[in-house]
């Protein structure tokens, strides 16, 4: 039947090319496919809405098939439509789809044919998509699996402004299926949110009752932001989905899945767990920001096609190692995790964050507060969330192996080459307590309201409150002051405020830590209380290019004296990319088993050689023990401010064309700011970009130490001023 119809498709393609040059407007107008589909049904009998020949979008690329040769996927997916993401990479990350060898299909046992399996994307394209083609370039490899009959693989795909393919429709919502190694259109969704919860629930139930299947998986696809900022960014609406909005859609779905996965950043949570729990048997997802071209498609899906019967573990072993290989040189981490575990996790935390109680009502909250700074945290920080086996290694508090062994036992694959991450992360309040609040009420809604967060957080809040009264310092640069006083917050606890007693610094009269000259040198003397509350530390330089002071940034690479004093110094060289100065600010510093690493952040003015826009981004930049100097990994938009969103989705790689600008804040003679303005000339991508430090040596500096205690003071010493 189905060669009848194609046989036939060709015949009218002859007719619709005819109709395209004489100007007959019968077949080549906007209904021409409608006409195409009725002249075939009526000669052959309509499509039954289901496989190959199933509606007018099968027998459309039918007819492109049959006439013009090839495959109907290349008319979509062609050069023309978009070809950024193949061949024009450059920087940290290859193209997974040209370089990247899949997963070793040939080593899993065949199945049963009969088995049927139905996998539910749910892409939310964003500007992942509209800017980057990201979503285009994941479709792609789903089509390149060619995955059998016994696999229904149905797509929902919109919020972006703008699709990088022929395919789907820019601005609105559309259902698709992956056929063979092409895509049917299933259902034109017109203008829908895809961040509201009925929305999902909806596309649940249609895969449910027009692909019913033994197994069911789900995917959801686009940036995360983790337990407090929710999934999805719909760049045609506004919010996202909340961990209690999940949560809810799939305890009423009706349907057990065998994973419900994130390819998303920030998702790999005790608390998305929880939310899961008795809707899926495991879940797949992250704890960092994942790389924007996230998970490679290709060869799990040719393994579950192989095998419908194939062990969810086995799959996401899969998905796991096929991850982490197409993304070479980025952060990347990924875990399966068996939800039915979590419950015991959950309990063993709440074990532990009563322990953690006691040791405040006892005094010991600095104790907890630097395990807290300590430990391994994801999305910058700025998520509150970090790993739950690291900060029960540093916390030494009763019950940390309990938890540690739980985490353990639920986390059943794990691949990262990120320091101290173990697989599963959790909510942690620190940094910014006025959203502890709603935090707290999605984790009550979620069933997660019997422990650690209805007391532990709210009195380690409270306390570090109370250290934040005594005041950070002044600035010697612009203002940097945050207040800490929550004493009108619900959660507040007057008495775990009182249990801390800081050891406090002497400020001088302007507000300043000062320094001490030792020998011929600058040092900021701490005592061995002080040091027991100091979060952090790091240098401030500020190069004096004759009308003002541009900022460079901190660095963390700091010395010491024989006492232990901070060496405030400059040795005049600092970061650059392609040889222009590169302001930057260090992130992150750890080991794993391949050795050290430290990355961080230049900020620049960006021009897209795919769309044109110009945005600001962070670039990021490496350093490593696997390779020869720093490097650029990727880039992402540029963070804004300190509101956490679910923006979190990891780097991009440049493309041959792209152009960037570099900026630095100036402030004035007077410490004052004045503006962001662009350093050196405007850099185009058309080779990878070379990270190396320069010599500025014949510039004069003005240079600062900067320490934040573990009560988030910041505090700030007086500035030393090097010149040539």
């Amino acid at each position: 039947m189905n060669k009848l119809k194609k046989w036939i498709a060709a015949l009218i393609a002859s007719v619709m090319v005819l109709c395209c040059c004489t100007g007959c407007d019968m077949l080549a107008g906007e209904g021409g496919a409608d006409v195409v589909g009725g002249l075939v049904d009526a000669i052959v009998g309509g499509g039954d809405g289901g496989g190959l020949g199933g509606g007018t979008g099968d027998i459309v690329s039918s007819l492109f098939d049959a006439f013009l040769g090839g495959n109907s996927a290349d008319y979509g997916w062609g050069e023309s439509a978009y070809s950024g993401g193949f061949d024009n990479l450059i920087g940290g990350q290859t193209s997974s789809a040209s370089t990247f060898s899949y997963a070793d299909v040939d080593s899993i046992p065949a199945g049963n044919a009969s088995g049927k399996v139905t996998i539910m994307a749910y892409i939310i394209g964003s500007n992942l998509e509209s800017e980057n083609g990201c979503a285009t370039m994941d479709i792609q490899e789903m089509c390149k699996a060619e995955i059998g009959e016994n696999i229904n693989l149905i797509i929902e795909a919109g919020g972006a402004k703008r699709w990088q393919n022929n395919i789907m429709t820019s601005g609105g919502v559309g259902r698709y299926r992956v056929v063979g190694s092409g895509m049917q259109a299933l259902e034109d969704r017109g203008r829908k949110s895809m961040v509201e919860p009925s929305e999902v629930s909806d596309f649940i139930n249609y895969c449910k009752t027009n692909y019913p299947a033994d197994r069911y998986m789900f995917i959801f696809w686009d940036h995360g932001g983790g337990t407090l900022a929710g999934f999805g960014s719909d760049e045609l609406a506004t919010g996202e989905l909340s961990l209690d909005e999940i949560s809810s859609v799939f305890k009423n779905s009706g349907i057990k899945f065998d994973f419900v996965g994130f390819d998303a950043c920030l998702m790999g949570t005790v608390e998305t767990a929880y939310a899961l729990n008795g809707s899926a048997d495991y879940l797949i997802a992250a704890e960092e920001e994942e790389p924007g071209y996230g998970w490679h498609y290709t060869g799990w899906l040719k393994a579950l096609s192989k095998n419908p019967q194939l062990e969810t573990e086995k799959l996401g072993s899969i998905i796991v190692d096929d991850f982490v290989a197409s993304n070479g040189r980025q952060n990347v981490t990924l875990s399966v995790i068996d939800l039915k575990k979590i419950s015991d996790v959950y309990s063993k935390l709440c074990e532990l964050c009563a322990n953690g109680n006691k040791e405040i009502a006892s005094g010991n909250y600095s104790n907890i507060a630097k395990a807290r700074k300590n430990t391994k945290a994801y999305g910058g920080g700025q998520f509150e969330q970090i790993d739950i086996i690291d900060f029960c290694n540093k916390s030494g508090l009763a019950g940390a192996d309990a938890v540690v062994s739980a985490v353990k036992d639920a986390v059943v694959y794990h691949k990262t080459n990120i320091g101290s991450t173990n697989g599963l992360a959790m909510y942690f309040p620190y940094d910014y307590p006025s959203y502890y609040k709603s935090v707290k009420a999605i984790m009550k809604n979620i069933g997660m309201d019997n422990g650690k967060e209805s007391g532990f957080f709210g009195n380690f809040l409270s306390a570090r409150s109370g250290g934040s009264s005594h005041g950070a310092s002044s600035s010697p640069f612009g203002s940097f002051f945050r207040s800490m006083d929550f004493s009108g917050e619900e959660w507040y606890s007057a008495d775990a405020a009182a249990t801390v007693n800081p050891a406090g610094f002497d400020l001088t009269e302007e507000g300043l830590l000062a320094l001490t000259d030792v020998n011929g040198g600058k040092v900021l003397e701490l005592t061995d209380e002080q040091w027991d509350e100091i979060a952090y530390a790091d240098i401030g330089v500020y190069l004096d290019d004759g009308e003002g002071y541009i900022d460079l940034g901190r660095d963390n690479a700091y010395g010491k004296d024989a006492n232990d004093n901070i060496i405030v110094d400059f040795d005049g060289k600092w970061v650059s990319i392609n040889g222009e100065i590169a302001p930057f600010t260090t992130l992150a510093e750890g080991t794993t088993d391949d050795g050290w690493y430290t990355y961080g952040t230049t900020k620049a003015e960006f021009v897209s050689a795919m769309t044109g826009e110009k945005k600001d981004i962070d670039i990021y930049i490496r350093w490593d023990d696997l390779h020869n100097g720093g490097y650029v990994m990727g880039y992402r938009d540029a963070a804004k401010g300190d509101d956490p969103a679910p923006e979190g989705r990891g780097m991009v790689a440049f493309l041959k064309g792209d152009k960037f600008s570099i900026l630095g804040k100036y402030y004035t003679y007077e410490g004052e700011y004045d503006t962001e303005l662009v350093i050196g000339g405007d850099i185009t991508v058309d080779a990878p970009l070379k990270v190396t430090y320069i010599d500025l040596s014949d510039y004069t500096f003005n240079i600062y130490a900067h320490i934040r205690d573990i009560y988030g003071n910041d505090l700030y010493t007086e500035t030393l001023k090097l010149v040539p």
